[in-house]
């Protein structure tokens, strides 16, 4: 697999366009970075069949993101079937990578040792020595892979249990990368370390410097930050802003950088001009369970950000109004209308259709979308499905998501390109 990137030449921003090229198993196959990965569960995308996603997007040019935690009940069937996890589900055509941990289901933490790491499956704990979990990567055979960690730390971990994190993560890679120039299996795969090390930024360097050095390596996955799950959310840029700078200078400029987590829209744009390369779509997952559709207004406007903010924000509330997107609107949940549990990540960046004022709402979700959901059905339609509990709810809301998502990643790459940036205003109806 190769990775060419070039970098976009703006003050105080380090926004890469880049793109993956030479994939052993899909040779004419270009994936455009930034990237946002299909998010799947067994391989599958969430709520959808091949036949739904072909309608909403090209699966050609695609990479499906399967993560070990919902996927390892699928190892015995995939290993007997001996054509690897891409085939298995239906998605050939598409690039595939695997990580340990799911990003859109909370870790628990406490459970991981020196010699293995815990996965939590729907048949409970999990326990993956690192040949156990090279014998999986050989039966899933994925384009890349991340090699396995102790991600188990967040903004509460203390020094010693980051550096921990920091000599088990090296520990096992060590492990991964020994079965790896070994495997027939593999040999077309790409292994992506795991940076580790928690908010201690000694920890941090320690590791990106080792792992920047190994031969094998070919792009490297920022761990560590947060026990995955809706709380990512409520997580602000400026709380993993030193981690991500200081870990990013001791990353070779030419090598895939991949991050997980349901980060919001505004939290990816920094992220983006960080210099990030590869994001999940957990989120667009997320929303969808909870009733929500995405009606966040982006526009390009010209570096820095911050200078022109009125003259952005004027143009993006007018693309509100055109769209039916009515400014300040909150997001009062009720608990007839969904679960107590997720009121609290209902965020001003989508529609809750679980909200009784939609009940007779004709207009489409977003008046300018294409998807498929926008074009066929309405607010009340989509409430009412929700409120019936009908799982065509969750297809729409799924279509939808990842069409406005995919077209915002669009939108990045293509103003990425002309030397512009994203700005998002998070107030819709």
């Amino acid at each position: 697999m190769k990775f060419t990137v070039r970098p976009i030449d703006l003050p105080s921003c380090n926004l890469r366009i880049g793109k993956l090229s030479e994939i052993k198993r899909l040779p004419n196959t270009v994936l455009l970075t930034p990237l946002l990965l299909l998010y799947s569960k067994g391989g599958s995308v969430t709520h959808m069949t091949r036949e739904v996603l072909e309608m909403v997007t090209d699966i050609s040019s695609q990479a499906v993101h399967i993560p070990l935690s919902n996927s390892a009940q699928c190892y015995n069937g995939v290993k007997h079937f001996k054509e690897g996890i891409s085939s298995f589900a239906g998605l050939h055509e598409c690039l595939s990578y695997c990580s340990v941990q799911d990003p859109a289901e909370a870790t628990r933490m406490g459970y991981n040792e020196k010699t293995s790491i815990t996965i939590w499956t729907h048949t409970g704990r999990k326990q993956l020595t690192a040949d156990k979990y090279m014998d999986m990567m050989e039966a899933f055979r994925p384009d890349m892979y991340q090699a396995l960690c102790d991600g188990d730390t967040n903004t509460e971990s203390s020094r010693k249990r980051s550096q921990k994190a920091v000599d088990v993560s090296t520990s096992l890679f060590l492990s991964c990368a020994d079965r790896h120039t070994k495997s027939q299996s593999l040999k077309d795969s790409a292994l992506l370390a795991t940076v580790e090390g928690g908010y201690d930024l000694e920890a941090r360097c320690q590791s990106a410097q080792m792992f920047s050095r190994h031969p094998l390596v070919q792009g490297f996955v920022i761990d560590g930050l947060h026990n995955n799950g809706m709380a990512v959310e409520q997580m602000s840029y400026d709380t993993i802003r030193p981690v991500i700078t200081e870990t990013l200078k001791y990353l070779p400029e030419d090598k895939l950088r991949v991050l997980h987590g349901c980060w919001r829209p505004d939290v990816v744009l920094e992220l983006v001009q960080a210099g990030i390369d590869v994001f999940d779509s957990s989120l667009v997952y997320l929303a969808a369970e909870r009733g929500c559709a995405f009606t966040f207004i982006y526009h390009a406007c010209p570096h820095p950000v911050l200078s022109n903010e009125d003259q952005c924000s004027r143009v993006i509330e007018e693309e509100q109004k055109e769209n039916g997107c009515i400014k300040n609107v909150t997001h009062n949940c009720k608990p007839d209308d969904m679960q107590t549990k997720t009121c609290k990540h209902i965020t001003d960046y989508e529609m809750n259709l679980n909200e009784k004022i939609y009940f007779d709402d004709l207009s489409p979700i977003m008046r300018d979308c294409k998807c498929l959901a926008c074009t066929k059905h309405t607010r009340a339609y989509i409430h009412h499905l929700l409120n019936t509990r009908e799982m065509l709810a969750s297809v729409l809301l799924m279509i939808h998501n990842l069409h406005h998502y995919q077209k915002f990643f669009e939108a990045i790459r293509e103003n990425g390109k002309k030397g512009q940036l994203l700005a998002i205003n998070c107030h819709p109806s």
